[in-house]
């Protein structure tokens, strides 16, 4: 079972990636007569990569060491290898 820092840590990376979703694929492209929102959205966007990144290396830091050396693949039923 994972502590509790560990699982805020990866609730988080979870939130900043849906959020740079919506960024990427909705608020830059709403934003298309508005240079100035544009360059906000962008800087915007830039940041939470920046947190992604953060996040991933403080996340693979806290994983226990035999986790963080393996790698786990899910797949769907009837899905191939």
């Amino acid at each position: 079972m994972l502590d509790n820092n560990l699982y805020n840590l990866m609730a988080q990376l979870v939130e900043e990636h849906k959020n740079l979703y919506r960024i990427k694929c909705m608020y830059i492209a709403d934003a298309k007569k508005c240079k100035e929102c544009q360059q906000f959205w962008k800087r915007l966007e830039d940041d939470k990569e920046c947190h992604i990144q953060d996040l991933l290396c403080l996340i693979q830091n806290h994983l226990p060491m035999d986790m963080s050396k393996k790698k786990y693949y899910y797949y769907a039923k009837g899905e191939k290898r």
